[in-house]
């Protein structure tokens, strides 16, 4: 199998939709509700993705099918000067995961931030009041995150 990490393109939002779509079916079934999920569809994330033309994506593809995607950006935490980048949303479809890919899916989004000039901070879905995961402790964000206050 070939991977392969490249910046989206406005053409990418029909399988970014589909990645999105079946990467929060298996993630989310059983922890959030059942009537949430099926308001879901390949097609509505798709129309997200194409409003936005894809921009500041990166596709991770195995064999030449889009498999993942990184979205990234101007910090989306107002506490934070614009000049500070994030990582939005990393999605890798459950059969490509584990496989060292989502690292290399997040280097590449850090890297389109920094060619940005942006410095980058885990703001986000990365601060949370829940201990790391394993990816995220393994990318050097359980350092610097800080818990979201609960107000």
């Amino acid at each position: 199998m070939t991977f392969d990490i490249r910046d989206a393109a406005p053409g990418d939002a029909k399988a970014c939709g589909f990645v999105h779509y079946h990467a929060w079916i298996e993630t989310y079934t059983g922890l959030i509700s059942d009537v949430y999920l099926a308001s879901l569809s390949p097609a509505k994330s798709a129309r997200r993705f194409a409003e936005k033309k894809c921009r500041d994506m990166v596709v991770l593809t195995a064999d030449g099918r889009a498999v993942g995607f990184a979205v990234y950006g101007k910090t989306r935490d107002g506490d934070l000067p614009e000049t500070f980048g994030d990582i939005h949303a990393i999605y890798i479809l459950r059969e490509y995961q584990k496989l060292g890919q989502g690292r290399k899916l997040l280097e590449a989004a850090i890297d389109r931030l920094r060619r940005q000039g942006m410095t980058i901070f885990p703001s986000g879905s990365w601060r949370t009041t829940r201990p790391p995961s394993p990816f995220t402790r393994s990318a050097a964000f359980a350092m610097t995150a800080r818990p979201r206050s609960s107000s």
